[in-house]
């Protein structure tokens, strides 16, 4: 009975070395995962953004918002930077729910960011002009005017939330009238 005793006991030393080492190999993985995903982030910049405008690959731009993402999951200094630079593309690459998802990261988790008031608007405009959701856009525009009635968007908020819900013709028609 002692030595099945001392048996486990070694055994379960031993699991638990093991155990640990395995932890510190998988942090050690996270730590070169990062500068992976940046290597990927900047390999993925050059073939998506060092070709002229109309050539630009959806999918590998949609690539790279992932890369976007996936780095800024460790929650750095670069995180709301990447996740802005993903909501331009998602937005524009037909997945504006995600690059919705990506400004609610930032106004959540980086209040201090400096885009914070684009990121504000942005929010509305993807809304209103991506997802058609004039009822969440109107909610978020006011949003944006509460927090920045002087900011750099203040003048369109109105104008769009002017306009909510009218057609093209229904606009130019009140323009003309004025």
């Amino acid at each position: 009975m002692k030595k099945i005793s001392l048996l486990l006991i070694v055994s379960l030393f031993i699991f638990s070395a093991c155990n640990n080492k395995t932890k510190e190999k998988k942090d050690e993985s996270k730590t070169s995962s990062k500068k992976e995903i940046l290597n990927k982030i900047k390999k993925t910049e050059k073939e998506v953004f060092d070709v002229p405008p109309e050539k630009i690959n959806p999918s590998k731009a949609n690539i790279l918002a992932e890369y976007y993402i996936e780095y800024a999951a460790f929650g750095d200094s670069l995180a709301p930077e990447y996740l802005y630079k993903a909501t331009g593309i998602l937005m524009n690459t037909g997945n504006p729910r995600k690059a919705v998802k990506a400004i609610n990261e930032i106004l959540e988790k980086y209040p201090e960011f400096d885009k914070t008031e684009n990121c504000y608007f942005l929010r509305a405009f993807v809304y209103d002009d991506k997802i058609k959701d004039t009822s969440r856009a109107g909610q978020y525009y006011r949003d944006y005017l509460k927090r920045y009635p002087d900011g750099d968007f203040a003048p369109d908020a109105k104008l769009l939330l002017k306009n909510m819900g009218k057609s093209t013709e229904e606009i130019f028609k009140e323009l003309e009238k004025k």
